[in-house]
């Protein structure tokens, strides 16, 4: 039965996510955020976004997009691919073949799977856990680039280590507080969040979300901002990120005072364990968390 591709709506929502979650068994998606991530994208274009129908079915689903701001690579990035069959010659192939070719139409040097921050997305990478993910898009020509990583780790005995609270003194000493966050500090916020110049991470309008008291901790010296860090408690698992020091700062243990603050409030609040998503692992790893789960990523050039 032949496979037709065409632009995907908002109509295909419903048995898009059945599909995902029947084949992505350890990642399940809800309808709001799949439709947010394939749809809400705001360099989002609709020929990016193609579904593959069989015998009216919906045999697959491809998300692609290709950013045309200054501050992003110049490929085009792959964020998500679902369907039913990745064998040769099925729709998973359709699909892609689909994506480079709405890549190369607007110009990009190759197609990245997928490591891209700027808006919604399903992972930084193709997880481990799908091989078959993985052996698909090695076949089809793709290089695997960089590894990344969940980490994650107990609070249940968890207190500062010596190099820890070190920091703590060094910060203590060079006149660094570190306090939790409240909407006085915005204007603070706001001359930190120009220095840092990460747009993905503080896209127009971020200033909302820190117009009111939240689970923030910030490193202040001086009246200015030297950073901050985000964290969410729960009863079962916690959340860590996003986080960042000022670039000229970094390597002189503001960041683990972060870390660290968020962890005790954490705990004082009865979270017994804490995540944090495609980490920066050099640094988790020295403060004693584990990797927890691994992704990697993809690129394959395009004939120009």
């Amino acid at each position: 039965m032949a496979t037709v591709l065409r632009r995907m709506t908002p109509d295909d929502v419903g048995e898009a996510v059945e599909l995902w979650n029947a084949d992505y068994v350890h990642d399940p998606v809800g309808p709001a955020r799949l439709e947010r991530i394939v749809f809400g994208d705001p360099h989002g274009d609709p020929d990016g976004r193609l579904a593959a129908v069989t015998g009216g079915a919906l045999a697959g689903f491809v998300c692609c997009v290709a950013p045309s701001v200054a501050w992003m690579p110049p490929h085009a990035f792959l964020k998500g691919l679902c369907a039913r069959s990745y064998g040769p010659g099925g729709a998973a192939d359709d699909l892609l073949g689909a994506a480079e070719q709405f890549a190369a139409r607007c110009g990009k040097e190759g197609v990245h799977v997928v490591e891209y921050a700027a808006a919604g997305y399903f992972f930084p990478g193709i997880p481990f856990e799908y091989p078959d993910k993985i052996d698909f898009f090695v076949r089809h020509g793709y290089r695997q680039g960089r590894e990344l990583h969940d980490v994650d780790v107990d609070l249940g005995d968890f207190t500062p280590t010596a190099q820890q609270q070190a920091a703590f003194q060094k910060a203590a000493a060079e006149g660094i507080e570190i306090l939790p966050y409240g909407p006085a500090m915005l204007d603070m916020m706001k001359g930190m969040v120009d220095a840092l110049q990460m747009p993905y991470w503080f896209p127009p309008g971020w200033e909302a979300h820190y117009s009111s008291a939240r689970n923030t901790f910030v490193a202040v010296q001086k009246g200015r901002m030297l950073g901050y860090a985000n964290y969410q408690p729960n009863a079962e698992r916690g959340d860590f990120g996003t986080t960042a020091v000022l670039a000229e700062l970094r390597g002189r243990g503001i960041g683990s005072c972060l870390l660290v603050a968020s962890m005790l409030r954490m705990k004082e609040l009865g979270t017994p364990r804490v995540w944090a998503h495609w980490a920066n692992t050099p640094f988790y790893l020295k403060n004693g968390w584990r990797i927890c789960r691994r992704y990697a990523t993809f690129h394959k050039p395009l004939a120009g």
